[in-house]
């Protein structure tokens, strides 16, 4: 749940758009999953990168796939910097594609 305040009582809620103070996380357990729920919000929204996008209602939404930080705090620091590099030229994340990334694929 998540709270807008300082919106007037007699204004409809959908007159008053989120100011930016809270991003909403989300980590799916699937690629499949992941697809469905940022198809969904990205709908009359706006795709930005790294797994980020504001919906249509302006809240900003950061959705990850299970498993993304084993590969982003990798403990060999190529494999960690090649994680990162795959995830800043992606909009949403495809976690195979990290994970080929990482591995030097």
């Amino acid at each position: 749940m998540a709270l807008n305040g300082g919106a007037a009582v007699d204004v409809p809620i959908t007159d008053v758009p989120p100011r930016g103070g809270i991003a909403l996380f989300m980590t799916c357990q699937t690629q499949t999953e992941l697809d469905r729920v940022w198809d969904r919000l990205a709908e009359g929204g706006e795709i930005q990168r790294c797994g980020w996008l504001r919906d249509k209602f302006g809240f900003a939404w950061n959705i990850v796939p299970q498993g993304m930080g084993e590969y982003l705090g990798h403990d060999e620091p190529e494999k960690r910097a090649r994680a990162m590099n795959a995830m800043l030229q992606m909009k949403k994340l495809d976690l195979e594609e990290i994970r080929k990334a990482t591995e030097g694929a």
